[in-house]
């Protein structure tokens, strides 16, 4: 699942915040719902969808659709469903803004300390990898 997901947000241009919140819709839209109930493949391009037009990245359907070689009716007939069982609730805190921001802050406290400021840069990549497993993790 974790690959789909990778491969329908690089046909959307969009970075890895979009696909965390892609995920994060995915993985609460299946808390109310069966597999049974919906498919998967198409919950989860809507989900891309539906991420890329919230964090302001908007791709169109047909784009999106064409990208991966599948119908866009498929995404704008689940998109409503999608929505109704997310509450309309599309506020994700993805982590990846938290570390940007730590970094900001460690950057501030620093003050100029060239040095120290090297090595909390160099903690930035490893911080993005063990998110990016984390949110792996969300899909099982």
């Amino acid at each position: 699942t974790s690959k789909r997901f990778k491969k329908c947000a690089e046909h959307s241009n969009s970075p890895i915040k979009f696909r965390a919140t892609a995920i994060i819709y995915f993985k609460r839209f299946y808390l109310q719902w069966s597999v049974m109930e919906h498919h998967p493949k198409h919950i989860m391009l809507t989900c891309v969808y539906a991420s890329c037009k919230v964090e302001e990245n908007h791709v169109s359907a047909e784009e999106l659709g064409k990208g991966i070689q599948q119908d866009h009716q498929i995404i704008l007939n689940n998109e409503m469903i999608v929505l109704k069982s997310l509450d309309f609730d599309l506020i994700v805190y993805a982590p990846y803004r938290s570390i940007e921001g730590f970094i900001d802050d460690m950057d501030d406290f620093c003050n100029g300390a060239h040095q120290r400021l090297k090595v909390i840069h160099s903690f930035h990549p490893f911080a993005i990898l063990f998110k990016n497993k984390l949110i792996k993790c969300l899909l099982f």
